[in-house]
């Protein structure tokens, strides 16, 4: 894979999913996690361009038959290209911005009335469960989003007991306030954040600037760690956030969207 977006997702694919070269697109599933969008999706090898959305549409269903609860679709490109017949038939577009740095942060205010620590009891991962629940179920029903989450969250867990990265909480007085995942690939020269999450009461008092911070410095301080890739939606505020640390454009990355209407 080409793009810096994708190629650091299959860190985790490589670990919890099947990854299966078709020749012009990969195809990855997650059988665990099957409601997991980006987890169980085909990645084409071209951008998207006019008269390809029926024969990509074929192939989705090949692989995940006529009825699926959704359909993802993304591209091993840079470029945009031509997503309009997706546009027409319902798909959303999501445009991301990759951000990468290699060398130690710039320098930044911190809070320092928060504790910064890896997750190590059960407690910890339900919290972090409870906590991206709230913040995210919105516009999704709360159910399948906690089944959703309990799931991802599950395989975070096990690839931190793999050696393969931590996750990392941000605590106010005993209470989770911010958390976020950094796992390395096989080589350890590469890792990749997951899920920044600031408690909705705590934003805008340095919670993410501080844990990222923290979790950027111990994790460049690694013997053979040569870059720290996030991902994150092109033009949010949690982008002004990574690059006042010093992350920079590394480049962008292009999915489609559809949901079936419960």
């Amino acid at each position: 894979m080409n793009n810096l977006g994708y190629l650091t997702d299959a860190i985790f694919h490589k670990l919890d999913a099947e990854i299966v070269d078709r020749g012009s697109y990969y195809l990855i599933r997650t059988p665990s996690n099957p409601t997991y969008f980006w987890g169980n999706f085909l990645l084409f090898k071209s951008k998207p361009e006019s008269g390809c959305s029926d024969h990509w549409l074929a192939l989705h269903q090949t692989e995940f038959g006529s009825s699926p609860s959704h359909i993802a679709i993304g591209w091993d490109s840079d470029d945009q290209g031509d997503p309009s017949e997706f546009e027409a038939k319902g798909f959303r577009l999501e445009e991301d911005i990759v951000l990468s740095l290699s060398d130690a942060p710039l320098p930044v205010t911190t809070n320092p009335t928060l504790k910064i620590r890896k997750f190590n009891c059960a407690r910890d991962w339900q919290e972090s469960i409870d906590l991206q629940v709230i913040e995210g179920c919105e516009g999704v029903g709360e159910g399948d989003y906690r089944t959703f989450k309990t799931d991802q969250m599950a395989n975070y867990r096990l690839n931190q007991e793999r050696g393969r990265g931590h996750w990392w909480g941000a605590f106010l007085n005993g209470e989770l306030v911010g958390d976020m995942g950094l796992f390395f690939d096989e080589t350890g020269k590469i890792a990749r954040f997951q899920n920044v999450t600031t408690a909705k009461p705590h934003r805008r008092k340095g919670v993410c600037t501080t844990l990222l911070d923290r979790v950027v410095r111990a994790s460049l301080a690694a013997p053979r760690c040569e870059k720290l890739v996030i991902v994150t939606e092109h033009g949010s505020i949690a982008e002004n956030i990574y690059r006042s640390l010093g992350f920079q454009k590394s480049g962008l990355q292009f999915g489609l969207c559809w949901q079936k209407k419960s």
